[in-house]
């Protein structure tokens, strides 16, 4: 599997339309993609509190990786 990452948070950043076209010609070629987008982070990623115990939403960025 091919991990694409859109490493942004900005709404309409040019950086996620790249990841999405490059995202869709991988898949017209066959291979199997996901798309990480930073927009879709859980903003409790950004608390303290973190550091000791990582939010429930961050597993499905952590399993891609």
């Amino acid at each position: 599997m091919i991990a694409i990452i859109a490493g942004t948070n900005r709404p309409e950043s040019n950086t996620r339309k790249i990841a999405q076209k490059i995202e869709t010609l991988y898949r017209e070629l066959g291979d199997e993609t996901e798309l990480l987008d930073l927009a879709n982070l859980p903003p409790e990623l950004f608390s303290p509190a973190a550091y000791a115990e990582k939010p429930a939403g961050f597993k499905a960025f952590t399993d891609v990786i």
